[in-house]
């Protein structure tokens, strides 16, 4: 398989300085935004690599360059079977998250 989130990341971003470009907070105080360095959107890289998601359910928050860029780069990267696109059925985060949350209520 290839290259994991962690190595992505730390490929692009490790000991290197830095920009957040951020809109909002999220309900729990987290910045919501995307990590550039050297100007480079780290996130539309993870994305390209098939190592990222886009999450469509929010991206008419995103400026519509970005949102084209987002798409663009996911629909390359599930073409050509990248990352997480390698698998026949990935599982998105969120269906995950939403997934164990029920199963931890089921088993209280």
């Amino acid at each position: 398989m290839g290259p994991t989130v962690k190595s992505g990341l730390s490929a692009l971003a490790y000991r290197r300085e830095v920009a957040v470009e951020w809109h909002k907070r999220d309900r729990y105080g987290r910045l919501i935004g995307k990590v550039l360095v050297e100007r480079r959107d780290v996130n539309l890289a993870q994305v390209s690599s098939g190592l990222a998601w886009h999450y469509v359910e929010y991206a008419s928050e995103q400026p519509p360059l970005d949102r084209r860029l987002y798409v663009d780069a996911q629909v390359e990267a599930r073409q050509y079977r990248l990352g997480l696109w390698q698998e026949p059925s990935p599982t998105p985060p969120w269906d995950y998250r939403r997934t164990k949350r029920t199963s931890t209520q089921l088993q209280e």
